[in-house]
């Protein structure tokens, strides 16, 4: 066998440059880049390609197949054209996920992997914000993985080919199920903080009495006690009780102000849970591109394809005027008695179903034509991608948002009520004003059936949940990137709507916040994210209707995310 020592500055060259093609065409596997620069490097020349070939099969068949195609940038334009192979891949990809997940080497193996990975082979295309100590140990250690695979792999191909296709896969699969365990650890150990805040605040202490005296622009404590005040002030505003969550570089602030009940002194649990509204949409909407990103539909379908007969001119709007508010449909609750009329509480106890809702919009006329050439909140779009959800998919959106989102990200205090009127756990009590003979009071409306809300507005969470699934969203563990990047896409020039994300830029800092706010009439909520994740702020509110507290709520904003 030759040395290949004469050749490794070449092979190195040339390995960084095969193994590239992974972060380019997710469908080409960097293994085989790596083993075919190695056989180079040993042999001077490409003289084994049966080997190769029988290599590459392998990697890719085990590795790629049904998880590339399905996620892959590539792979749904060419297995879209038919939605039976479609559905097909898709289900092999779940089971491939459930049963196989460790062994899937290059789905990110830390937090910031993939961007490890492009960073290792040069081929970084997001900014170093992105990059943690994670990020870092993984591009590390892929890189280290690579060569070594490469070098190695391929000393062993010239000898003993079948054995070095069997090493090069055991290898690889060793490496991915080690990086999943350490990534499952790590994602333990920072549910561990969040129940032990005790510990969470000494590591915090720890930190910052690292940094040097003169960086710190003002005391944490003083920095906190600004943001209790803008809390405080948001009850003055308004509301009968209120509270926020925020998680920045020094860790996690949480605060209460107000009362859990009018009448009482029970203060707020900051745990408590709440009707996060409009939120909603947003988990409707991940849940819509995960299919779109498995084949299962496309976000250009017209509505027409999967709700044949149900929307006017439904050959013209597509899915993603839905996401984006700009198909022109009339929002249903323009329909419905709403407060403070008395006729407001006959709908309490009310079971509707989405076909019902939706048809009471659709009997009325589009707000503007053609479809996406203006923005017009609608919630009736989303009653009709919850529609489209369960046709694609074969479940209800409900049971979609749980198993996609709800379960995977353990968001332990949200859940999808459907019918049920209660809110489990803690939570402050909610209120609606109603007019009676000339006189207005607050009616206790914390208990309804919030089916009335349905795909664009029901779910219940907790200010943590709102966090963690905003950061898993805009970190890449949701969606990949060109899905992530089409839901930051506004659906109008200069609009600030996208696939069922917004964001609020109205900082004095000009720094803009993703994410979405929610109205479910007795509660008010906002939770908004750096683009890196870096900082996030969830507020929730129940409102008293004496006063307006929006401007409190985006001064609060504005103090968590500029001071």
């Amino acid at each position: 066998m030759a040395n290949p020592l004469p050749a490794s500055p070449l092979s190195h060259l040339v390995l960084l440059a095969l193994t590239a093609l992974d972060g380019v065409f997710p469908m080409i596997p960097s293994e085989v880049a790596a083993l075919a620069a190695g056989v180079l490097a040993h042999t001077g020349t490409l003289s084994l390609p049966l080997v190769i070939c029988a290599t590459a099969l392998g990697v890719f068949a085990g590795d790629h197949l049904a998880y590339g195609l399905s996620r892959s940038v590539l792979g749904p334009r060419l297995i879209g054209r038919s939605r039976h192979v479609s559905r097909a891949v898709a289900a092999a990809s779940r089971r491939l996920d459930r049963h196989a997940g460790p062994l899937i080497v290059t789905s990110r193996f830390l937090p910031g992997g993939r961007i490890a990975m492009n960073a290792a082979s040069g081929m970084t295309r997001l900014p170093l914000a992105q990059f943690s100590p994670a990020s870092a140990v993984a591009a590390l250690a892929w890189s280290t993985y690579i060569a070594g695979l490469g070098y190695l792999g391929g000393a062993v191909f010239v000898e003993h080919p079948l054995l070095g296709l069997a090493a090069g896969l055991g290898v690889s699969f060793a490496v991915g199920a080690g990086f999943e365990l350490v990534r499952r650890r790590a994602g333990r150990r920072r549910v561990e903080q969040r129940r032990h805040p005790a510990l969470a605040a000494a590591v915090a202490a720890l930190a910052v009495m690292a940094v040097p005296a003169a960086a710190v622009a003002k005391p944490a404590d003083a920095d906190r006690r600004e943001l209790q005040e803008q809390l405080n002030a948001i009850v003055s505003a308004g509301a009968v009780g209120a509270l926020a969550r925020l998680r920045d570089e020094r860790g996690e602030w949480q605060g209460v102000s107000g009362v859990a009940e009018r009448g009482t002194t029970r203060r707020v649990s900051a745990e408590s849970r709440f009707r996060a509204g409009s939120i909603t949409k947003t988990f409707t909407a991940t849940v819509t591109l995960q299919l779109a990103g498995e084949g299962r539909l496309r976000v250009d379908d017209a509505v027409e394809s999967w709700l044949p007969g149900v929307v006017p001119n439904g050959q013209r709007i597509t899915v993603r005027h839905l996401l984006n508010h700009t198909g022109g449909l009339y929002d249903y609750l323009r329909t419905l008695p709403l407060p403070p009329s008395p006729w407001f509480l006959d709908n309490r106890w009310r079971t509707w179903s989405s076909a019902e809702l939706s048809a009471r919009a659709l009997a009325n006329p589009p707000t503007f034509e053609p479809p996406g050439s203006s923005f017009a909140y609608s919630n009736t779009g989303y009653l009709l991608l919850g529609q489209i959800i369960e046709k694609a998919s074969g479940r209800s959106y409900r049971q979609e948002v749980e198993r996609r989102i709800i379960q995977p990200l353990r968001l332990r205090g949200t859940s999808m009520p459907g019918s049920s009127p209660s809110i489990p756990g803690p939570h402050p009590h909610g209120y609606v004003p109603i007019d009676r003979d000339g006189v207005r009071d607050l009616v206790d409306y914390t208990l309804m059936n919030p089916t009335v809300m349905g795909a664009g507005g029901e779910i219940i969470s907790t200010t943590a949940d709102l966090n963690r699934f905003f950061a898993a969203l805009l970190g890449g563990e949701l969606l990949p990137s060109n899905l992530l990047r089409e839901m930051k896409t506004p659906g109008l020039e200069g609009g600030r709507y996208g696939l069922g994300l917004a964001w609020w830029h109205d900082t004095t800092c000009g720094i803009r916040l993703y994410g979405h706010d929610g109205d479910a009439l007795a509660y008010q909520s906002w939770s908004f994210s750096t683009e890196d994740g870096h900082r996030q702020v969830t507020v929730a509110l129940t409102p008293n209707f004496a006063g307006d507290p929006e401007d409190a709520v985006g001064a609060l904003l504005d103090r968590a995310f500029c001071d």
